[in-house]
């Protein structure tokens, strides 16, 4: 088998400078474009391909540039998305590349959260950078997040903070007397629940199983949102109309998520009562 090397591949991402890598590149395998090993789903012989879905992590524009054969330069950008189903892949990263201005302004591919099924084979993982081909049968499952393209994980130890202060007013809230119809502590956790949500995006084109599972279903006498304010939690806002022996309200709710291990959690609640909708 005959092997080439092939100079010149930047990626602006390595320290802000252009960061000079050399390839080692098998020219038979016929996947050498310009200085780029593409793998794609015509490089694996017999299909290999599983069905699987994933969420867009990221879009990194101009993430890689190829210096040509025949002289000059492209720019790729890139998508990394991760791994929802198979199950036995969940976690798991794949970043895509895309000629840049392939991807429209308005995709989901650029959305954080938005969330895509297609057919892949994981072995082009072992055969170099993987290109939009690589993907079988691509369909977006829900839309995600509209311009919130470098929307990044949550700091640690600043979630820690707020996971930490909710579980303390639940507590509290345990032990106080009812204000306007809830404890005072659940009413203030509502609050801080609000304010974080204000700081993220509301999600759009919820599938009918994300609505399910955030109890975000739309429903008579419901109003109801997901805010994604990181990558890695969303928060639930969620008004209902109630009519009771002591008259009517509406019974306001914020609930916080946390992924972990690739399945969202429920990390603290908070709630008020109000005497009329407002926008959740």
């Amino acid at each position: 088998m005959k092997a080439a090397i092939v100079p010149l591949r930047f990626s602006p991402r390595f320290g802000g400078m252009p960061g000079l890598v050399f390839s080692l590149c098998l020219t038979a395998l016929g996947i050498i474009h310009g200085g780029i090993a593409r793998a794609s789903s015509a490089d694996r012989g017999p299909s290999k391909s599983v069905p699987c879905e994933a969420v867009v992590q990221k879009y990194e524009p101009s993430a890689m540039w190829d210096h040509m054969a025949g002289g000059g330069f492209a720019a790729y950008d890139a998508v990394l998305f991760k791994i929802v189903v198979p199950e036995e892949k969940r976690g798991q990263e794949v970043r895509v590349y895309f000629e840049s201005g392939s991807v429209a302004a308005t995709s989901s591919l650029r959305r954080p959260e938005a969330r895509f099924r297609f057919d892949f084979d994981f072995a082009l993982l072992k055969q170099g950078h993987l290109f939009g081909g690589a993907l079988e049968n691509l369909e977006l499952v829900t839309a995600g997040v509209a311009g919130a393209q470098t929307m990044q994980a949550a700091n640690s130890a600043v979630l820690a903070k707020i996971v930490g202060e909710l579980a303390r007013l639940e507590a509290a809230s345990k032990e106080e007397k009812l204000a306007d119809g809830f404890p005072p502590s659940r009413q203030a956790a509502y609050y801080l629940l609000a304010g974080l949500a204000k700081q993220g995006v509301a999600m759009t084109g919820l599938s009918e199983a994300d609505q399910r599972a955030f109890d975000v279903e739309p429903r008579g006498g419901t109003r109801a949102k997901l805010v994604s304010v990181f990558t890695d939690v969303r928060v639930a806002l969620v008004d209902r109309w109630i009519q009771d022996k002591s008259g009517s309200y509406v019974h306001r709710a914020a609930i916080l998520y946390v992924q972990q291990d690739g399945k969202w959690v429920e990390k603290g609640t908070g709630t008020v009562a109000a005497s009329e909708y407002h926008e959740p």
